[in-house]
């Protein structure tokens, strides 16, 4: 529970030190515009264990050291205060930021170091009914007490009330526990708490609990971050009914391992930076646009997400994710979807964005209904491999010859060298595509004899497949394909996106092999000379 000192007497412009039984001498501040470190400015003289109230429209500066470190803090009571650190350090016990009906404003600058060091009371910036608090961390840090909430916009006193934290220019605030509108004991009220970082990247927000992004009864809360990073177990947006809880990232690095949603209305907005999930999940959200940035290292996603024009999902190699909400457009985008990383991303839930679909590295598999509407747009396949998933259900092979012979999928990698997209059925479950040298029918990375046997099994005939030895995707094996294949026979292909093909040196055919390839050098050598007469 938060407590604040009360006495008999109450505090006016009389500025009294007051004493109450077994409490804390209560010291006021004096002038306005004053020297915080100034003994004659307080209401006695400053000691260990006073607590300091600052407000009246009162302003204390301090720019070094304190020569007592405060007991309670408070920084506007039922009038505003201020309270500006220029460097310095300063550690009272907990702080209140607006206690009730006032605007009050907390700001540290050039490196000030303010440290809260009692765990069982909580931080408050903007208490209680009609309070609005304000703390800026510009160039300097906030450091809460271990087990220590802290709380923007707390709805305290049963009314409502705000609270903003602007962390910028290499602001770090460290804690426990963030509540933004309300938290746990205090959800009366239509409480706020906004909390922003800039985009300097050295900015530091970092919990060792959760974040809760509106708490209260009613209330919108929110996270705007332009830059730096954010570190935190989890991040929990409108964890009550009837409050509204949105993050919003457009650059810098939120670091977490869960992203959930109570039974508010929550809103995740990702347009610039990078979610890093830890292999953690991203649960069920009112809304998910993301636009740009980087989603990294999901285990599961069950949010719908919205897509915009340039967003990534990045899998480090080792790591599976899974996608099972729905991919739909952002309203007048074409929705796209780019896989990076040598780890795998396999979705699962309906497609229905618009735009293309790129696999720059590891493997993107999709499962019906995913790629059921896909098929009909652009793929690039750089790198890595897409696989259709068609468990218990027929084979798409044929929709995804058809996708390669209109265009729709290609490789937009050293495709002037020679390198297509090749793919292969695996006859159980699942389909398989991938950048290839022509000639290569099983996708091993080298054409040898085996490729070669296998079209000639096959030349002659139609409705053929890549495998078999269709590789300009018209469902026939004939002797153009032968041509593609022995214009490749003895290459390798070391790699995906741009790897170059090296002649395997001494490869020479087995016999047995020989004789088929006789037999396709002459029809080559027919076929050649029936378009020269």
């Amino acid at each position: 529970m938060f407590k604040r000192t009360t006495t008999a007497a109450v505090l006016v412009g009389s500025l009294l030190c007051l004493v109450g039984p077994a409490q804390a001498v209560i010291c006021t501040f004096k002038p306005v515009d004053g020297d915080f470190n100034v003994a004659t400015n307080w209401s006695a003289t400053p000691a260990a264990g006073f607590s300091a109230y600052i407000s009246d429209s009162k302003t204390a500066r301090l720019t070094g050291d304190p020569l007592w470190q405060p007991n309670y803090l408070e920084v506007g009571g039922s009038t505003p205060g201020y309270l500006y650190m220029i460097g310095g350090t300063l550690t009272p016990t907990y702080v209140n930021v607006g206690y009730a009906n006032s605007g009050s404003i907390v700001t540290l600058t050039s490196g000030a170091v303010f440290s809260t060091r009692q765990s069982g009371n909580k931080n408050m910036i903007g208490y209680g009914a009609g309070a609005q608090g304000t703390l800026t961390i510009d160039n300097s840090t906030f450091q809460a007490a271990e087990t220590q909430p802290t709380i923007i916009g707390s709805g305290g006193l049963n009314g409502s009330s705000s609270g903003t934290v602007i962390i910028r220019n290499g602001g770090i605030m460290n804690g426990y526990t963030l509540y933004l509108g309300g938290s746990p004991g205090y959800t009366a009220g239509s409480s706020a708490g906004a909390l922003t970082l800039d985009a300097n990247a050295n900015n530091r927000l970092t919990m060792t609990s959760n974040i809760y992004v509106s708490h209260g009864s009613t209330g919108s809360s929110s996270i705007t971050q332009d830059g730096g990073v954010v570190t935190a177990p989890g991040v929990i947006l409108a964890n009550l009914t009837g409050t509204n809880g949105a993050y919003t990232i457009t650059g810098g690095t939120l670091a977490t391992s869960a992203i959930s949603m109570g039974s508010g209305i929550g809103t995740l907005s990702v347009s610039g930076g990078n979610v890093n999930m830890n292999n953690g999940t991203i649960g069920s959200l009112s809304d998910f646009a993301f636009s740009g940035g980087v989603l990294q290292n999901i285990a599961t996603v069950a949010a719908n997400v919205n897509l915009g024009a340039s967003p990534v999902f990045q899998q480090d190699t080792g790591t599976s994710g899974a996608v099972t909400g729905a991919l739909s457009d952002i309203s007048g985008v074409a929705g796209t979807l780019t896989k990076t990383g040598g780890g795998e991303l396999i979705v699962s839930g309906s497609c229905s964005y618009t735009g293309k679909t790129t696999v720059t590295a590891g493997t993107l598999q999709m499962a019906l209904p995913a790629y059921s509407n896909l098929l009909s747009h652009t793929a690039d396949i750089q790198g890595g491999q897409m696989v259709f998933d068609y468990a218990n259900t027929t084979t798409p092979v044929a929709d995804v010859r058809a996708s390669l012979h209109s265009g729709a999928m290609y490789t937009s990698t050293g495709a002037a060298a020679g390198y297509v997209v090749g793919y292969n059925d695996d006859g159980i479950s699942k389909v398989t595509a991938k950048v290839a040298l022509l000639g290569d029918t099983d996708l091993g990375g080298i054409v040898n004899n085996d490729d070669l046997a296998r079209l000639l099994s096959a030349l002659g005939g139609t409705d053929c497949v890549w495998q078999q030895g269709d590789f300009n995707y018209d469902a026939k094996v004939n002797n153009d394909d032968l041509a593609m294949l022995l214009s490749n026979l003895g290459k390798t292909f070391a790699g995906f996106g741009g790897a170059k093909a090296q002649a395997l040196g001494g490869a020479v055919p087995e016999p047995s092999t020989l004789v088929l390839l006789t037999v396709g050098l002459v029809s080559l050598i027919a076929y050649t000379w029936r378009k020269r007469k």
